[in-house]
C-alpha cells in the first residue's frame, strides 16, 4: 500500500468504535425470528383454517349445536400446535444456519498507524484505509483514492454484469466487487449505511419458494386445493338436490375442506430442506442458495477451471532460466513481487526471489485475466525503464528469436511458464498495444503447482455418474495436459480460444460440445462456453475459485467454489467448500438425494391420506361406506398418520439413490395404496354389517382401522428409504400405535376422557371392536406384503 497514506491511529480507531461508528453489519444467513413467526403465523394455510372456523362459528350461533363449537376449538388448537412446530422447527434451524455461515469469514486489507495488516470485515471503522484487488469484495462504501486499472462488478447491486473502470473520487458500493487493477479507498459509510445490508437482504437471504423442487409440491397442493373444492361442491349439490343438508352435512363438508386441503405438506417438505442443509453444512458444505440443490442433482456436465481447483493453487518457482546477468533479473522479480499492485498466487511465488535492492516505481499495468500479462515501469539509476512479465505462448510473437525461448520451456508435470522480459521501444502505458512492444526476455520462470489429492477421486465420481466434465482453464496446453497427466480424465479433444473465435454460431456450439479441454481463455468465453452448452438444454455445474471465474459461475445452473478462493468467488457462487476438498462433493451428492428423497416420502404420506379421503367421499355418496370422519377426528389422524411421521421423516431417511419423475411417481404410488386401503375398509365394512353391527358402532370401528392402516403405511414409506435406525423407528410408531390402541379401550383421569373424548371425538370402542379393527388392519399389513412393490422405493 501506498506510503503516504498513514491510516488511521489506534486512538482514532478506539474514538469511532466509542460512537459506534464499525462495520456492524448482520450478514443474516436466514431469516429473522420475527419474520420466522409472521411468515408461519399469517399464512394461506391459516387463513383457510380460519375461514373455516368462522363459518363453523357462524353456524354455531344460528343452531346453538354444541358439536359445531368443539369443531371450531378444536381446528383452532390444532392450528396453534402446527403454528409452533413450525416457528420452533424453522427458528432452530435458522439458527444452526447462521453458526454454520460464520464458518465463511471475510477480511479486508487495511492502513492502520502507518502498518498494513488484514481485518475482520466487521472491524472496519469510518474513515478507514483500505486497499483493494482483483477478488476482493468491496464491504462497505469508500471513496476512491488512488487507482490503477481498477474495475469493479456491479451486478449484485444493478443486475448488469459488466465491469466499470473506477478512478480517483469515484465512489464504490458495498456489495460490489473488484475484478481488475488495484486502488486505495477510504470508508465513508459503514455498518447500517451500507449499502450490502440491502444486498444481504434481499441477494443472500435463503428463500425457499424458489426450490424448484419446492415448486413441484406447490403444484401438487394446488391441485388438491381444487380437488377439494370439486369434491366439496359435488357434495353439496348432493345434498341440496336430496333436501339432506343439516348439520351432519355440514360437519362433512367442513372435514373434507380441512382434510383434503395438505396444509402442512409445503412446511414439512421445507423443513425436510433446512435439515438437510444443516446436515451438508457440518461436513463442510455451505449451501448459499437452495435451489442449487435441486440443480446439483440434475447437472449433466461439469465444467472445472484447473488453477486452484484441481491443483492446490500453492505456486513455488521450480527453476528459473537467465537470459541475462542473475543479480539484475533477481532484483527486477524480487520487486514485481513486492511492487506489483496486486497480490495473486503467481506473484506470491517470485518473493522466493532472494534481492535487498528496492526500484521506484513510475507506473504500472496489473495483471487482469483478459490480457494476461503485467507491465511495471521502474526508475533504475535514473532512467525509466519497463518490464513485463506474461506466459511465454502469450509473449513469444514479441520476441526476435523465439526458438531460443520455445527450447527453454519447461513442460514438465504441473508446470507454469512465465517470462520476464524489458520493453525495448517506446509506448504509452495508458494505451497499451501488445503487438507494438518488442520485447527482450531476462528470464523464464517455471513454477509448480500440486495435484490435489482428492482430483482424481472426484474426476472418477462424476464420469461413473455419466457427468460430462470440460476443463475450462487460461492457462496453456501442455500445462492443463500436465495436470491431468496421472488422473482418469482423457485428454482427447482441446481448443483454445482463438480457434473458438473463429468459428461461426454452428461451428461454436459444434466445438463446444466436442471439446473437453479450453485453453488460454479469458473470462467472457468461460461464460460463453456455458451458455452455449445451455442453449442445447444441458444443466451445467461449474466449479471455481477466482476472479477469472465469476462470470461462467454466474451464468452456471449451479456454481461451487473453494473457501480458499476469492471473497467474490465464494460471495457469488451457490454453494461453498468450506473444508476445500473436493473429496466431500460426492457426500453433497448423496446430502441432495437425501433431501428430495425426504420430500418424496412426505409427499407420498399426504397424498395417501388424500386420496383415501376422496375415496370415502366417493363410497359415501354410493353408500358402500360411511363417512368416518368429522373436523375433529380428522385433525388427530391427520396428526399421528402424516404429521408425526412427516417430522420424522428428515431425521430417519438415509437413502441416497436419485428418484426420477417426482410428480408421476408421487401420485402413481399413492393411488395404488389407497386403493388396497380403500379394499380393506369396505371389506372390514361389509363384514361389520352382516353381523348387524349398528352404523355409529361400525363407523367407531373403520376409524380405528383406517388409524392403524395409515400407521403403518406411515412406517413401511419411510422405512422404504432408510438403511439404518429401523429399529429405532419401528419402537416409535409401536409407542405410537400401543398408545392410541390403549387410549381405544381405557377411560383414564375424567379431564384428559374429556379432552380427548369430546374436544377430538376419541371414540371409546370395546375390546371385541378393537380386535377387530387390528385383524383388518393385519390383513392391510398382509397385502403391502404381498404387493411391496406397490410401496415407492
Amino acid at each position: 500500500m501506498t506510503d503516504k497514506y498513514t491510516g488511521l491511529s489506534l486512538k482514532e480507531i478506539d474514538e469511532r468504535i466509542r460512537n459506534h461508528k464499525f462495520n456492524t453489519i448482520s450478514k443474516a444467513y436466514y431469516k429473522s425470528i420475527t419474520e420466522i413467526v409472521i411468515e408461519n403465523s399469517i399464512n394461506l394455510f391459516n387463513l383457510v383454517n380460519f375461514v373455516l372456523i368462522l363459518i363453523i362459528t357462524g353456524f354455531y350461533l344460528i343452531y346453538h349445536d354444541t358439536r359445531l363449537f368443539l369443531d371450531s376449538l378444536g381446528i383452532g388448537l390444532a392450528i396453534i400446535f402446527n403454528t409452533i412446530i413450525a416457528i420452533t422447527q424453522e427458528i432452530k434451524a435458522a439458527k444452526d444456519l447462521n453458526k454454520i455461515s460464520l464458518l465463511q469469514i471475510h477480511t479486508a486489507k487495511v492502513k492502520r498507524n502507518s502498518q498494513e495488516t488484514i481485518i475482520n470485515q466487521s472491524e472496519i471503522v469510518i474513515d478507514e484505509i483500505l486497499k483493494f484487488q482483483a477478488g476482493d469484495e468491496i464491504p462497505i462504501d469508500c471513496i476512491i483514492l488512488e487507482s490503477n486499472g481498477f474495475e469493479v462488478d456491479e451486478s449484485l447491486l444493478t443486475g448488469e454484469s459488466h465491469s466499470i473502470e473506477k478512478t480517483i473520487n469515484d465512489e464504490i458500493l458495498s456489495g460490489s466487487f473488484c475484478v481488475a487493477g488495484f486502488a486505495i479507498a477510504q470508508a465513508i459509510r459503514v455498518g447500517v449505511d451500507c449499502h450490502v445490508n440491502e444486498i444481504n437482504k434481499d441477494a443472500k437471504a435463503i428463500k425457499f419458494n424458489h426450490s424448484p423442487l419446492i415448486k413441484k409440491v406447490n403444484k401438487l397442493f394446488f391441485g388438491t386445493v381444487i380437488l377439494a373444492l370439486v369434491i366439496v361442491f359435488i357434495e353439496l349439490s348432493l345434498s341440496i338436490r336430496t333436501n339432506s343438508f343439516d348439520i351432519e352435512e355440514l360437519r362433512k363438508l367442513i372435514t373434507i375442506a380441512f382434510t383434503l386441503i395438505p396444509e402442512g405438506m409445503i412446511f414439512f417438505a421445507t423443513i425436510s430442506y433446512i435439515t438437510g442443509v444443516v446436515k451438508v453444512a457440518k461436513k463442510g458444505v455451505l449451501v448459499q442458495r437452495i435451489n442449487a440443490l435441486d440443480t446439483l442433482s440434475e447437472i449433466n456436465i461439469l465444467c472445472l477451471d484447473k488453477t486452484g481447483t484441481l491443483t492446490e493453487n500453492n505456486l513455488s518457482i521450480s527453476s528459473i532460466k537467465y537470459f541475462k546477468y542473475k543479480d539484475f533479473t533477481n532484483c527486477i522479480l524480487h520487486n514485481f513481487a513486492i511492487k506489483s499492485g496486486i497480490q495473486n498466487q503467481t506473484i506470491s511465488a517470485l518473493k522466493a526471489v532472494d534481492n535487498s535492492i528496492e526500484l521506484k516505481v513510475i507506473n504500472q499495468i496489473p495483471f487482469s485475466s483478459e490480457n494476461k500479462f503485467s507491465i511495471i515501469q521502474f526508475e533504475i539509476e535514473g532512467a525509466t525503464r519497463s518490464f513485463i512479465l506474461g506466459s511465454p505462448d502469450i509473449l513469444v510473437n514479441l520476441v526476435n528469436d523465439r526458438n531460443e525461448l520455445e527450447n527453454n520451456i519447461n513442460i514438465s508435470t504441473l508446470s507454469r511458464n512465465i517470462l520476464l522480459s524489458e520493453i525495448t521501444n517506446s509506448f504509452d502505458i495508458k494505451i497499451v498495444n501488445l503487438n507494438d512492444l518488442i520485447i527482450e526476455p531476462i528470464a523464464l520462470v517455471s513454477l509448480k503447482d500440486k495435484l490435489r489429492d482428492d482430483a482424481n477421486e472426484i474426476i472418477n465420481h462424476f464420469q461413473e455418474r455419466k457427468i460430462v466434465l470440460k476443463i475450462l482453464s487460461g492457462d496453456s496446453l501442455d500445462s492443463i495436459i500436465s495436470t491431468l497427466e496421472n488422473t482418469s480424465f482423457e485428454c482427447s479433444n482441446s481448443i483454445s480460444q482463438k480457434e473458438l473465435e473463429e468459428c461461426d454460431e454452428v461451428e461454436f456450439s459444434k466445438a463446444v460440445h466436442s471439446s473437453n479441454i479450453f485453453y488460454r481463455l479469458s473470462p467472457k468465453m468461460k461464460a460463453k462456453i456455458i451458455n452455449a452448452l445451455k442453449d442445447n438444454k444441458h444443466s451445467v455445474g461449474f466449479i471455481g475459485d477466482g476472479v477469472n471465474d465469476i462470470n461462467a459461475m454466474k451464468v452456471a445452473d449451479v456454481s461451487i467454489a473453494m473457501a480458499a478462493g476469492s471473497d467474490i468467488a465464494k460471495t457469488v457462487s451457490d454453494v461453498v467448500l468450506l473444508s476445500n476438498q473436493f473429496s466431500i462433493l460426492p457426500e453433497l451428492s448423496k446430502g441432495v438425494n437425501r433431501i428430495i428423497n425426504a420430500v418424496q416420502v412426505i409427499c407420498n404420506l399426504f397424498f395417501i391420506k388424500i386420496i383415501l379421503v376422496s375415496f370415502l367421499s366417493v363410497f359415501s355418496w354410493i353408500h358402500l361406506l360411511p363417512y368416518p370422519l368429522t373436523p375433529r377426528s380428522s385433525y388427530r389422524y391427520g396428526l399421528l398418520t402424516v404429521a408425526l411421521p412427516s417430522l420424522l421423516v428428515p431425521f430417519f431417511l438415509n437413502y441416497t439413490t436419485k428418484y426420477i419423475d417426482f410428480i408421476k411417481n408421487t401420485l402413481k404410488s399413492s393411488l395404488l395404496v389407497s386403493l388396497i386401503l380403500s379394499f380393506v375398509l369396505f371389506t372390514e365394512f361389509t363384514y361389520l354389517l352382516s353381523f348387524q353391527s349398528d352404523l355409529s358402532s361400525s363407523v367407531g370401528v373403520i376409524y380405528n382401522t383406517l388409524l392403524f392402516c395409515s400407521l403403518i403405511t406411515a412406517y413401511f414409506v419411510i422405512k422404504s428409504k432408510t438403511k439404518q435406525n429401523v429399529k429405532k423407528l419401528f419402537f416409535i410408531f409401536a409407542i405410537v400405535l400401543s398408545f392410541t390402541a390403549t387410549m381405544s379401550v381405557i377411560e383414564i383421569h375424567p379431564a384428559f376422557t374429556f379432552l380427548i373424548e369430546k374436544i377430538y371425538e376419541f371414540k371409546f370402542i370395546s375390546i371385541k371392536e378393537l380386535i377387530i379393527s387390528l385383524l383388518f388392519a393385519s390383513l392391510y399389513l398382509g397385502v403391502l406384503n404381498i404387493t411391496n412393490h406397490l410401496i415407492p422405493h
